[in-house]
């Protein structure tokens, strides 16, 4: 389940540098988006990243899907994809209840 679809412009400010002549994504960007994702859905806010891999990279004007799954307590299973497949995914631990 899509619970955020995002892309990122060419000429956003965070490619500035990220990498000159073929830029990527920063991770941090696709963590931002995971944040807003869970926001959206269970209120609260990141509270920490407990796991994290990046095992593809996601280009400018790429569509990237977030997919969001509650785990035990307040643990969020996460998932970025991107035309490729998986682009990262990892667990966060999250500020307010989930109700799977």
């Amino acid at each position: 389940m899509a619970d955020h679809v995002f892309s990122v412009a060419a000429d956003h400010p965070c490619l500035d540098g990220h990498f000159p002549g073929a830029p990527i994504v920063p991770g941090v960007v696709l963590l931002d988006h995971v944040g807003r994702a869970a926001e959206r859905r269970y209120g609260g806010r990141m509270r920490r990243i407990l796991r994290c891999k990046f095992v593809a990279a996601l280009y400018p004007e790429q569509r990237c899907v977030v997919a969001l799954t509650a785990k035990t307590g307040d643990r969020l299973q996460f998932a970025c994809t991107g035309p490729a497949g998986c682009v990262a995914h990892g667990v966060i631990e999250w500020s307010a209840p989930i109700d799977g």
